[in-house]
């Protein structure tokens, strides 16, 4: 993925072009053809991990192997988004929703393995082929949250002007540590310069993130609240 500097995310990241980018609808209906298509690629080669995944996470701890959680999608719509479990069982009871940190005694070890690879984000292909999520878009985030980034950055609700994605700008040119701020630059600067060619070489930059252990890092404070594994 090639580098962009600040100064092009900060230009024009909040024109008018950002909301109507769902105005074209054949642009949308080529990137869901798009999503259908790789969408069922990715579920038939990666059908054997998730096999081995299912049988094997309930038997290293207790716990269904996958957990479901509220997020905002597109223009708001609250969803169900899927993901293989990597925390203990009821991770959150006690801490609350609380991103996890580097040694995080509540991961799991297939868990440490799940989140280093992204293998925990797989059960996601199935949120993009009900239409929920799309392969590649802002990531989805959870309710209270968002009215809280809102209160304090409003562009932040331009991010939900399309479906979240599984894996985004923002991911694969940062990490878990990267500011809010910094994400949704990104996150605009896709949803401003959006192609399927753009979508092609994020997911091709993807695998290279996989590779990447520091991109798999949690944040270090405890202060910082947001994903983790609560059922």
């Amino acid at each position: 993925m090639e580098n962009v500097s600040k100064e092009e995310l900060n230009t024009n990241l909040f024109s008018s072009s950002i909301i109507n980018y769902n105005k074209g609808p054949f642009r949308v209906f080529k990137k869901r053809i798009f999503d259908l298509i790789f969408g069922f690629i990715l579920v038939i080669l990666s059908s054997p991990i998730t096999i081995l995944l299912l049988l094997f996470i309930p038997l290293t701890s207790k716990g269904s192997p996958i957990y479901k959680q509220e997020r905002l999608g597109k223009n708001g719509k609250i969803f169900w988004i899927y993901k293989f479990r990597s925390m203990t069982q009821h991770a959150e009871k006690d801490s609350g929703p609380v991103l996890a940190l580097d040694g995080d005694p509540r991961i799991t070890f297939i868990g440490y393995l799940l989140r280093t690879t992204r293998f925990d984000e797989l059960p996601q292909l199935f949120n993009v082929i009900k239409g929920d999520m799309s392969l590649v878009g802002p990531r989805p985030e959870r309710p209270f949250f968002v009215e809280q980034y809102i209160h304090t950055i409003p562009s932040y609700a331009y991010r939900m002007s399309v479906k979240p994605g599984i894996t985004g700008y923002a991911q694969v040119n940062g990490t878990y540590r990267t500011k809010v701020e910094e994400k949704l630059a990104y996150d605009l600067y896709y949803i401003q310069h959006h192609s399927l060619w753009l979508d092609i070489k994020i997911l091709s930059s993807t695998l290279l993130v996989v590779l990447n252990r520091e991109k798999a890092k949690g944040f270090k404070s405890p202060l910082h609240r947001g994903d983790c594994n609560e059922k």
